[in-house]
């Protein structure tokens, strides 16, 4: 999988492939090795996974991008199987095996990067990799994502790390040898990758992973090492999302948190569909008609507003459950025990900072850690939950106490939830619309706005007048139809009720330019860099759209916002 994602990064033909290769795996596993899927206690949560995933391909605004990405998800979820499916004396071997295709994955990197356009972080590594591709031979390979790469290698490092100490310990020299060579490579790799995210989430993730396990080997009861490690995790993601540097653009890593937040508050109830980020961030939060970000560079952020809130629980529902199967781990294995929990906590810690494992190509491998701690965990843990014993609460009764309460919440809260849901429904119709074929690299002369139905949003308003969101998008089509006026009033109500939607703001600001009032929109657009090009830009496009006196207030507000 790591050279399919090494050649293929950039093409849709890549997610075939990841699913041929899934398949073929278990065909040979089911000849050869005797391959037994079994059931695991992750089937419900990745059922209601996979379920938001297709829902998220019907509602997509580009279908193609969609069903390429759910067959990403799908060669994952085989691959989670299959790794579950491994016997407990098979799970080293298998191991060994994926921590030597990383190793060779990191020397892809490390023999195709090109830091003179991307040069690493700090003097010292800019000068190390500067004298590395002096040394190394000159080829024309593709070069990888450094923060991606950094992101992937820290998740898998610590079983590479693990199994090479375990054979040291073992006195099988030259198994353990050649890991220490293994490890070595993906060492370099991350090293060279100047990934501090990734650094700093492998160092917390393997201090996490030995401090809660030897407190369990001191007797401290699970329960409390459990609870512990879960608030130490938020706590050590929330200080590496608020330390973490800037991205492109001169956005930091929170400041696009915050974003993505906005974004996700247009989509409440399902999400804005797979491979939807980049269109939906460019088109309604910087209200641009090209690419900007291609993720939210958030792992939690990314499956929230691509699938959904009920995704985002699927996920964080098998990553607990995950780590609960660690916790409870045999002591024999304690080395590939360490280094699957270490692991694992690497990849939920940088997935604060950055997401290699979903929005990106990295995708096949979400769940391969999570498939591989079934396979360590004891047979007892792994089946499903018998019924309720020795007065234990029945499982079927905390299902139905759920939807009571969900039944109790719409009865109170039935308006704005109308409201939403009809929100949320006119903004999906939206930007299937809008964004069928993005990016167009040009702005909209009103076409696409007069074929968008109305209808959803002043559904909305009926329910809940201060729903933020269909006001915004009325405001939008109001812009897109020329109905300024009328675009001022929808967006003004909207930024009242939402001060920190950046595409309310900025749309706002428009909506006053192009009606006249300059001075009231110069306020608005103080932290939008683009502002002062785009009016320049917009003065030649409105005279090339025969509207001289909108070209002449474009103008205008280029001379005010000119620094």
């Amino acid at each position: 999988m790591f050279f399919l994602m090494t050649f293929l990064q950039h093409d849709t033909t890549f997610s075939l492939l990841a699913l041929a290769a899934a398949a073929f795996t278990a065909v040979f596993w089911f000849l050869f090795l005797e391959f037994k899927p079994r059931r695991t206690p992750l089937d419900g949560w990745l059922a209601l996974f996979l379920f938001t995933a297709v829902f998220a391909l019907l509602v997509a605004p580009n279908g193609r991008w969609a069903t390429a990405k759910l067959a990403v998800l799908l060669a994952g979820t085989l691959w989670f199987y299959l790794a579950a499916a491994l016997k407990q004396q098979q799970l080293v071997h298998a191991v060994a095996w994926l921590s030597v295709s990383t190793a060779a994955f990191a020397l892809y990197f490390l023999l195709a990067q090109d830091w003179q356009s991307w040069p690493a972080d700090g003097a010292l590594l800019q000068a190390l990799t500067a004298r590395w591709m002096t040394i190394r031979p000159a080829n024309g390979l593709p070069a990888m994502h450094a923060n991606k790469t950094g992101g992937l290698l820290a998740a898998f490092l610590p079983l590479a790390g693990t199994l090479s100490w375990q054979w040291m310990w073992q006195r099988r020299w030259l198994r353990g040898g050649g890991m220490g060579i293994v490890v070595a490579c993906m060492s370099w790799g991350l090293l060279f990758s100047s990934s501090r995210g990734a650094w700093l989430a492998l160092f917390c993730g393997a201090f996490l992973a030995a401090l809660s396990l030897w407190l369990l080997a001191q007797g401290v009861k699970r329960p409390y090492v459990w609870v512990g490690m879960l608030i130490t995790l938020v706590v050590l993601g929330l200080a590496l999302l608020f330390t973490a540097g800037q991205l492109g653009g001169g956005l930091s890593r929170l400041i696009l948190a915050q974003q993505t937040l906005s974004l996700i508050g247009e989509y409440p109830l399902s999400g804005g569909g797979l491979v939807a980020f980049g269109p939906l961030y460019s088109q309604y939060l910087r209200v641009i008609p090209v690419f900007f970000f291609s993720y939210a560079h958030n792992l939690y952020l990314d499956i929230w507003l691509e699938q959904g809130p009920l995704a985002l629980l699927a996920f964080l529902g098998l990553m607990l459950t995950t780590l609960h199967l660690l916790l409870r781990a045999d002591r024999a294995h304690g080395a590939l025990r360490f280094g699957l929990l270490a692991g694992l906590l690497t990849l939920l810690l940088h997935g604060w900072v950055d997401d290699a494992f979903y929005g990106t190509w990295g995708a096949p491998h979400l769940l391969l850690l999570a498939g591989l701690a079934v396979a360590l965990a004891p047979a007892t843990l792994t089946t499903t939950c018998p019924p309720a014993r020795n007065g234990r609460v029945p499982y079927w009764l905390v299902a139905r106490g759920m939807v009571l309460v969900m039944v109790a919440t719409a009865a109170f809260f039935y308006r704005p939830l109308l409201s939403a849901a009809y929100a949320n429904w006119g903004a999906l119709q939206m930007g299937r619309i809008e964004l069928a074929d993005w990016p167009t690299n040009r702005w909209d002369d009103g076409t696409l706005a007069r074929q968008i139905d109305t209808t959803p949003f002043t559904c909305a308003l009926a329910y809940n007048a201060h729903n933020s969101s269909a006001l915004y998008r009325l405001g939008l089509l109001a812009l897109g139809k020329r109905e300024f006026e009328t675009a001022v009033t929808y967006l003004t109500a909207a930024y009242t009720y939402n001060h920190t939607h950046r595409g309310i703001r900025k749309a706002l600001a428009y909506s006053y330019i192009w009606s006249g009032q300059i001075e009231t929109a110069v306020p608005l657009l103080h932290g939008v860099p683009e502002a002062p090009g785009e009016m320049t830009n917009y003065a030649s496009w409105w005279r090339a759209q025969g509207r001289n006196d909108l070209a002449q207030h474009a103008n205008r507000a280029a001379q005010a916002l000119a620094p």
